[in-house]
């Protein structure tokens, strides 16, 4: 997924590829060519003809299917530089890089105590992730179709399309850890045409489990998740249990509160007599 446009059109500039690893990629290749022009034209301040010269050499663009007509190089050329001048384009943010983001030890045991499977705790890791990035840019971040369909292909799911069922399996699973909100979704504004989201498990300090320099990196970032995982209130220590297993403390700990209670008994038990 494509969230960091200035280091993407610097990506295409450098390698003359658009990018096509992701489904939500490959919508947006007519967008990343449009974007490159803003870049060139904006960022680096080349001229139309610079721009246009620039823009024949991407690969596996527009460019390459006319390449043997150069009149209708010039027809796709100038539909796509007059969409520079578009508000949607003009307001993307192709000229400063963003800040790698960090994940925190207190977000992942967060998320490793719910009740619920792998799958759904890894989709709200990657709206976690999303959300990081995109409010560098954005001060309210959206809850976008092509987020929900991204985040769902980045976990475990054995079906890779966000429907109906997967939407109500994890509507389900936010209900019963309502304990705590894991996601406030607030009410979108008039210029808004998704829904507004804010992760409510999100941290700004702690120990970093993982810093993520971009997007595409969620990967390295899912392994985080794990099923059946508590994290002692003791001394830290994740430890396994049951999904009937009630107690918060790791079994060393627990060991050694049992041994305290027995000691502290015999010792009361002594002073009685």
């Amino acid at each position: 997924m494509i969230l960091d446009w200035a280091k993407q059109c610097k990506k295409i500039h450098e390698t003359k590829v658009l990018s096509t690893e992701d489904p939500a990629d490959n919508k947006k290749r007519f967008m990343q060519e449009i974007v490159y022009l803003c870049y060139l034209k904006n960022v680096l301040g080349k001229t139309e003809s610079e721009c246009f010269a620039l823009w024949k050499e991407i690969q596996n663009g527009v460019a390459k299917i006319f390449s043997d007509d150069e009149e209708q190089l010039m027809i796709e050329f100038n539909s796509l530089y007059k969409k520079t001048e578009e508000p949607k384009y003009k307001n993307i943010n192709c000229a400063k890089e963003l800040k790698p983001i960090k994940i925190y030890r207190p977000e992942i045991e967060f998320l490793n105590s719910l009740n619920a499977p792998v799958w759904v705790k890894q989709y709200w890791l990657c709206l976690l992730t999303y959300y990081k990035f995109d409010v560098q840019i954005h001060r309210r971040v959206q809850k976008t179709k092509t987020l929900n369909a991204w985040a769902i292909r980045q976990t475990s799911f054995k079906s890779k399309n966000y429907g109906g069922d997967c939407q109500d399996t994890i509507a389900q699973y936010k209900l019963q850890n309502n304990t705590v909100k894991i996601i406030d979704d607030i009410q979108r504004g008039i210029s808004e045409a998704y829904p507004v989201y804010k992760p409510d498990f999100i941290h700004y300090k702690g120990k970093v489990m993982y810093t993520c320099d971009d997007i595409n990196d969620i990967q390295n970032i899912l392994p985080l998740i794990k099923n059946n995982v508590r994290y002692c209130e003791k001394c830290g220590r994740e430890f396994v249990v049951s999904t009937k297993t009630k107690r918060k403390i790791c079994e060393k700990c627990y060991k050694n509160y049992r041994k305290n209670r027995i000691l502290e008994y015999l010792e009361t038990q002594k002073a009685i007599e």
